[in-house]
């Protein structure tokens, strides 16, 4: 057997097994632990994933929501500044229509 496997082998007092490495995993023991104990960080990622996932989806929503609402707040603040606007344009005028007239009447009599 040494010298199929190897001086070194020989030297550290191994034994020498020529299969390959998953034929000596199955040789193993393995603890009855081991299994559950994967399972259960599987599922528990499974779960904070699903968790951020419905969390990113709410941000999203709501982020589109707020988007929306603040686009319609702003088109009725400047509906609403239009009309303002409009609406004191028009008192201007209706305030100065009487002076309008006498500085008119000023100037057809100074001709």
């Amino acid at each position: 057997m040494a010298s199929a496997c190897g001086k070194q082998y020989h030297e550290a007092e191994m034994d020498c097994d020529l299969r390959p490495p998953w034929d000596l995993l199955k040789k193993m023991p393995q603890t009855t632990n081991s299994r559950p104990k994967f399972r259960h960080v599987v599922s528990t990622m499974q779960a904070v994933g699903w968790c951020l996932l419905i969390v990113l989806v709410v941000w999203a929503v709501g982020a589109s929501w707020y988007s929306y609402q603040s686009q319609a707040r702003a088109e009725s603040y400047k509906q609403n500044a239009t009309k303002e606007w409009q609406q004191r344009e028009r008192l201007e005028r209706d305030a100065l229509q009487p002076l309008i007239k006498q500085l008119r009447l000023c100037q057809a009599r100074a001709q």
